[in-house]
């Protein structure tokens, strides 16, 4: 590509009588982001809350928008923000 952006395009098959349309859909993406399987935040006072940062990088010279999905709610446990905006180069 000679620019970070989204691209779309089509293959068209010819089967015979037949025509297939296939979308091609290409896009940049950030460098692979990489979350732990378990959370480990220390002990702490009964009542206290503790505070663990994941911090999103990227690479790529163009910003990202992010979300995410909790699955399952739990009282103990707060995850914001849950969307946003990783900017470019940071």
């Amino acid at each position: 590509p000679t620019e970070w952006r989204y691209y779309y395009d089509c293959i068209r098959l010819n089967c015979g009588e037949e025509k297939i349309l296939v979308p091609i859909h290409a896009y940049p993406v950030m460098n692979k982001a990489v979350f732990p399987k378990r959370f480990d935040v220390g002990k702490g006072r009964l009542g206290s809350t503790k505070k663990r940062t994941i911090k999103l990088k990227c690479t790529a010279p163009i910003a990202f928008e992010y979300e995410i999905t909790v699955t399952k709610e739990h009282y103990d446990f707060n995850i914001t923000p849950r969307h946003g905006v990783v900017p470019a180069n940071g």
